[in-house]
């Protein structure tokens, strides 16, 4: 089986959603919740993870999910983050709920 290619009317929206940002912006608030509002930064930002995690792939000869690539393009490229702290998705949501913990 193949990629599927998708309609006429997925392919419009996909097109319109890569044009506008928000598809990028969107991804790179899921990896590190930080919204960034120019669609072009976010578009590079994304970028450069995704190239830093092939480098990191091929240098280490062993898989690298986007979530490692993300932390050490940021900490250790960037020195955007100074004291990253690393916590569980469902957990994180959870600390700002009071009924978490019965």
């Amino acid at each position: 089986m193949g990629e599927q290619k998708g309609t006429r009317s997925d392919r419009k929206i996909i097109k319109r959603l890569l044009n506008e940002g928000s598809l990028y912006q969107d991804a790179v608030y899921l990896l590190t919740h930080v919204k960034i509002k120019n669609p072009y930064e976010a578009k590079n930002i994304l970028k450069n993870i995704i190239c830093h995690r092939n480098f990191m792939v091929k240098k280490l000869e062993r898989n690298v999910s986007i979530q490692v690539a993300t932390l050490d393009y940021l900490q250790n490229v960037k020195n955007i983050l100074k004291k990253p702290t690393i916590i569980e998705l469902d957990k994180a949501y959870c600390t700002g709920r009071k009924s978490c913990y019965r």
